[in-house]
């Protein structure tokens, strides 16, 4: 079974330092995990790019284009959460 999801690697620099959006979930906070921005790509999505939209939206505030995104590539992993249900 595969999950189609997408992770959003947000990088700004303002002439000095650069900077990259990190996020904890919920169930990863007592455990000190920090990862990317992201999630599922829903029904409803037309495309992995418009969901990475979103998905910056809902979990960080972040109002970006489609246009703005730069495509880096895709990778299937074995994510462990869904070991059992495979």
């Amino acid at each position: 079974m595969a999950f189609h999801t997408v992770d959003v690697a947000l990088v700004a620099f303002d002439g000095e330092e650069f900077y990259v959006a990190m996020i904890q979930k919920k169930s990863e906070v007592s455990s000190g995990m920090f990862r990317f921005p992201g999630g599922f790509v829903d029904p409803g999505d037309s495309s992995a790019e418009e969901a990475a939209v979103r998905e910056l939206q809902e979990e960080i505030g972040c109002v970006v284009s489609k246009k703005d995104l730069v495509y880096i590539g895709s990778s299937k992993i074995d994510d462990p959460r869904y070991a059992e249900s495979s």
